[in-house]
């Protein structure tokens, strides 16, 4: 008996030496993680100074502009960009919303070509009125050849605000939202992810970008420069905004108010001095620039609600379980993730983002960043199961969409740059009846430089057509030189593929329409 205590209690002792040494373990584990996660963030927050990046997303805001100098702030502007369920309603904006709702009816489903710049195409007028008909802004199908100025005077006579708001924009250029985000508390707004999207605002910028391609059909081009300046002002006011979403919704508006620009061209339709205000309009955006502070302002911006995600575990649960976010981390399990868990991730964030975003676009500017893509793919591990790399949840969640949009960006600034030039080269037209046989042809008088390709860096590229036109081109995503060719999609979507990363063919902007590929020929494009 005596025998079988002692084996007994020798027994519970290496029990308890195991449980002791295993606690042990775990809790030295813990501080080391703790530790290495401190350090290794501490170090990340360094590296992101020394750039001459920010870590306080505040510190990025624009400026407030004054009231008399803010295009957004007119009536019935004021307040749109308030979603219809916001709290955030008054007076003044629940009547402009009474005068905007009229702007809505009958564009809901309004199809727009985006294809004419990059294809040398007309707009795809048929496809255009049968969707007006079926939104009942059309009481039915015009004759062929008729549909611009049909739609045109059904804009007039059943939306007449459009026209208003257009012709507004000729005394500005500047906008902010008003009532601004700005002066409200962004940090709940940001936390929460509740910035919201009018869909008021989409559909007034489609309803002008609508009436602009229709002005210009129907020769009234003053409506149609006015059009594209409101779409302009309107989406510099969403650039301002505290949110990635205002910058990508920008771009689609400005993406399509190049097809204005190459129908105001195509019809030489403008004077010397609308075509010089237009391109001083033009040039005020900085794009790269924009990029660069809106990234910094979006990834110090997730550095903080992942650091609130950890100070409040009710809120991380939520976040797990929201529709979108699809993570082996469920919401069940946000009370027991560690600090460093938190910790650990806000330095591979912001490792990341520094590697692959910052360094390459301060060193080669948008082509580096496009240049890093497959690197990215490679370090996220996303062939590999993500419980393996624990420390890259909130990086495989919020870097796998920076090439999409990237490759949208380079595509739009492409053209957007082509677009500048060619309004200098219609002023050229004015006066000499001819276009230059180079670029630098248009120094000093119609442009202070060339504009450059975003990938390659060198000047727009340009030749002389035998149509006595011009054709703009830029290369593509992959960086070679085609010598202006697009290779377009197939004919239900032929612009489509022009922003993918495997698209192989230059950015164009060009006056002899591309055929278009059946859906065999542009399979695996």
């Amino acid at each position: 008996m005596h025998f079988l205590s002692q084996k007994k209690g020798r027994a519970w002792l290496l029990v308890t030496w195991v449980l002791v040494v295993s606690i042990a373990s775990l809790v030295g584990t813990h501080l080391l993680l703790e530790w290495l996660a401190n350090r290794q963030w501490s170090y990340a927050q360094q590296v992101i100074r020394d750039k001459g990046l920010v870590l306080d997303w505040r510190e990025l805001l624009p400026p407030r502009l004054a009231e008399d100098v803010n295009y957004a702030a007119i009536d019935p502007l004021w307040g749109i960009n308030f979603s219809e369920a916001s709290e955030e309603q008054n007076e003044r904006v629940l009547a402009n919303r009474q005068l905007l709702r009229q702007a809505q009816k009958g564009l809901e489903t309004a199809y727009l070509s985006t294809s004419s710049v990059a294809l040398g195409r007309l707009p795809e007028w048929s496809q255009i009125s049968t969707s007006l008909v079926k939104s009942k802004l059309l009481e039915k199908s015009p004759p062929v050849g008729g549909e611009a100025v049909a739609i045109h005077q059904a804009l007039d006579q059943k939306i007449p605000i459009l026209r208003q708001i257009a012709i507004a924009s000729f005394a500005y250029s500047e906008a902010e939202f008003m009532p601004s985000w700005l002066g409200q508390d962004l940090s709940k707004i940001l936390h929460e992810n509740k910035i919201p999207l009018s869909s008021t605002l989409n559909l007034v910028c489609k309803g002008l970008l609508l009436q602009g391609i229709a002005a210009v059909e129907s020769g009234d081009y003053v409506l149609a420069l006015a059009d594209a300046r409101a779409v302009i002002l309107l989406s510099k006011a969403m650039m301002r905004e505290p949110s990635s979403l205002g910058r990508l919704v920008a771009m689609v508006y400005l993406r399509q108010t190049n097809e204005i620009l190459w129908n105001l061209c195509r019809h030489r339709s403008l004077s010397d001095e609308q075509w010089t205000d237009f391109g001083r309009l033009l040039s005020s955006i900085d794009h790269e620039h924009d990029y660069l502070r809106q990234h910094n302002l979006e990834m110090a911006g997730n550095l903080e609600v992942i650091g609130h995600l950890a100070e409040h575990r009710s809120k991380c649960a939520a976040f797990f379980d929201a529709p979108l976010i699809e993570s082996f981390v469920r919401p069940e399990m946000a009370p027991l993730l560690p600090d460093w868990f938190f910790t650990l991730n806000r330095a591979r964030v912001a490792g990341f983002e520094m590697e692959h975003v910052f360094h390459p676009f301060q060193e080669n500017g948008w082509a580096g960043v496009s240049a890093q893509r497959e690197m990215l793919i490679k370090d996220l591990h996303l062939a590999e199961a993500e419980w393996k790399h624990m420390d890259l949840v909130f990086s495989r969640l919020l870097m796998t969409t920076i090439y999409s949009s990237l490759n949208q960006a380079l595509q739009y600034e492409s053209v957007w740059r082509q677009g500048i030039v060619a309004g200098a080269l219609e002023r050229y037209y004015l006066k000499h009846q001819n276009y230059p046989d180079k670029l630098q042809q248009l120094l000093p008088d119609f442009l202070n430089s060339v504009p450059l390709d975003p990938m390659d860096h060198q000047p727009v590229r340009y030749t002389l057509t035998d149509s006595g036109r011009y054709k703009l081109w830029c290369v593509g995503v992959d960086g070679r030189d085609d010598g202006g060719k697009v290779n377009p999609g197939n004919k239900s979507n032929p612009d489509g593929s022009l922003n993918r990363p495997t698209y192989l063919g230059d950015w164009v902007w060009q006056y002899e329409p591309v055929p278009l590929a059946t859906e065999s020929d542009s399979e695996g494009k």
